[in-house]
């Protein structure tokens, strides 16, 4: 049995169609990456726009009433606790929203101001 170095057309198109289906594995898989980053992303930003809104209309609710919700809020599991004032939970929620405009990844939400 002699060994011929010969490369035929069928084994040049039967490489060259492996190379486009692995090419359209990578590509596909990176979609996909994409996608969950873009749809983890827009579910980070609903989140953080949620509490945003909870917390301006608190912050325009009259006085007493503002207090005693945003004390419930603060010292329920998981607040930021009395320390934190509501002013300032709003400026981590807008700081949380720039970092995500600027295709930061976040890993954790904050929960009314308390840092995660």
């Amino acid at each position: 049995m002699i060994f011929k170095s010969e490369v035929s057309l069928g084994d040049v198109i039967s490489a060259a169609s492996f190379l486009v289906a692995a090419l359209a594995l990578f590509l596909t898989l990176y979609q996909l990456r994409r996608d969950a980053v873009r749809k983890r992303a827009e579910f980070t930003a609903l989140a953080l726009m949620a509490q945003l809104g909870t917390l301006i209309q608190i912050q325009t609710m009259p006085d007493e009433r503002k207090r005693a919700t945003w004390q419930a809020i603060a010292l329920a599991r998981g607040g930021p606790g009395l320390d934190v004032p509501i002013e300032q939970a709003i400026a981590t929620q807008i700081e949380y929203l720039d970092r995500l405009a600027q295709v930061e990844e976040i890993t954790t939400i904050p929960t009314y101001g308390r840092m995660a």
